[in-house]
């Protein structure tokens, strides 16, 4: 994690994340490793979205737009979330 932003950014500098969270249904199948980490056909941390969202607003990042999806994905019949 970056402690100390304005070291390594500009302030103009826009960012985009994709990740998961843990309202994914997918946090429910394959080995646990943690809370919010499991093994399914590959490794993946489930990002509990508010404490994310804090911890930004905490080192001075700025949201400037969100999405909370949930989609369905023809190839795999699965309904996932997408932030």
């Amino acid at each position: 994690m970056i402690y100390t932003p304005e070291k390594y950014f500009d302030k103009k500098i826009k960012i985009a994340l994709e990740f998961r969270t843990t309202k994914d249904d997918l946090i429910k199948k394959g080995r646990k490793i943690s809370k919010n980490e499991r093994v399914t056909s590959h490794y993946r941390r489930f990002i509990k979205l508010e404490k994310f969202e804090k911890k930004i607003k905490e080192l001075k990042f700025k949201v400037i737009y969100k999405k909370l999806e949930k989609i369905y994905l023809k190839q795999t019949k699965k309904t996932v979330f997408v932030d």
